[in-house]
This record gives C-alpha cells, structure tokens and sequence, in this order.
C-alpha cells in the first residue's frame, strides 16, 4: 500500500564510502545537525557546508552527480547518495542505516518512531 515504507532506497552514487549511522532529517539550513550522524535533506546550497563537516555521510532527493551536495561532499571524501526518490517521506529522523555511496543504496536498518 501507499503508507508502506520501504527498507532499502536508491539513488545516484556520488561519493563512495560506507556509513553505519543513524539519520538526522535536515528540512532547512537554520535546522541543528547533530554531529556524526548522515544529513538526510530534500537538497543542499553553500549555506549547507557548515553541516557537511560533523556529517558521517549525506543523502539528498534532489540532485545529480554535478549538485551541490554532490560536489561538496566529493571534495570533504564524506559518502554521499543524491537523487533518492522519496527520501524524506521514507526515511525517519534517527533511523539507523547503511548506506554506500559507491553503489547509491541506502538499506534501514532500525526504524526510529
């Protein structure tokens, strides 16, 4: 059904490296980031950077291999996955999951309600 959650995602592998981290959902630039964690958020601009460097590893929904996500994150060797069609909507603030920016997955782990 419709309200399903899925327990692996896809997306554009950007920026290889495999994390074991728990999510932190980002929905704006002014959001807290604890650090450690992987920043899942809809996209990123510069006033993202900031967050970049306590991030584990970055998962975005929009974006291509030339995003801003993609290219910071390239540049920091931080994994990161772009594209990731319903991402936010999948994924929930403090799930715990695997993702490989080599192969672009994204398994869940723990679901944090």
């Amino acid at each position: 059904t419709a309200g399903d959650k899925l327990s692996e995602l896809k997306g554009i592998p950007c920026s290889a490296g495999v994390v074991r981290a728990s999510v932190s959902k980002i929905e704006s630039v002014d959001s807290r980031f604890p650090q450690k964690q992987i920043m899942a958020t809809y996209a990123t601009d510069p006033g993202y950077v900031v967050m970049f460097a306590g991030a584990t590893g970055i998962l975005t929904e929009r974006g291509s291999l030339l995003s801003h996500a993609a290219i910071v994150s390239r540049e920091m060797n931080i994994p990161c996955i772009v594209g990731i069609e319903g991402l936010m909507e999948q994924l929930n603030d403090g799930d715990e999951v695997i993702m490989d920016g080599s192969t672009g997955v994204v398994k869940i782990l723990n679901r944090h309600l």
